[in-house]
């Protein structure tokens, strides 16, 4: 067969070709776009009572700052982490994590300890990976 350039690969069909190509094309358009990831998870309280909360979310940001994701976090203690849009997912790697729950979120009356708000101080990481993308964060009051 004959390509473009007047080089020749022999033995190769343009079905062959035609094949493998579609193979590459097939494979690039798998998985999330921008190469995010779903990623879910719950808060609750280390004493294990109910979250009481007026509005909370979680917060991701990526070891070298260059990468914030962020999920609302519901009644019941789910999240589901958003990057540009709302279930879009995070990119993989290492991130600090921040727990932001208020009970006035109005006069900004936390729900959380103080430490919890805070990425530098709150202790909660998150490694996201294809095999790691459901996170339970156990904070105190």
């Amino acid at each position: 067969m004959k390509l473009t350039g007047g080089f020749a690969l022999p033995g190769l069909s343009t079905r062959w070709i035609s094949l493998v190509l579609l193979a590459l094309l097939l494979a690039a358009g798998c998985g999330k776009a921008g190469g995010l990831l779903p990623v879910t998870g719950t808060v609750k309280y280390k004493d294990g009572s109910p979250l009481a909360f007026e509005a909370g979310s979680v917060i991701f940001r990526s070891a070298d700052g260059t990468t914030n994701a962020s999920g609302a976090v519901q009644p019941d203690g789910s999240f589901t982490m958003m990057t540009k849009k709302p279930g879009d997912g995070v990119k993989p790697g290492q991130y600090k994590v921040a727990v932001q729950l208020w009970k006035n979120y109005a006069n900004l009356t936390p729900a959380v300890a103080s430490k919890y708000r805070d990425l530098a101080t709150s202790g909660l990481e998150a490694n996201v990976d294809a095999s790691h993308t459901h996170f339970d964060f156990t904070i105190e009051k």
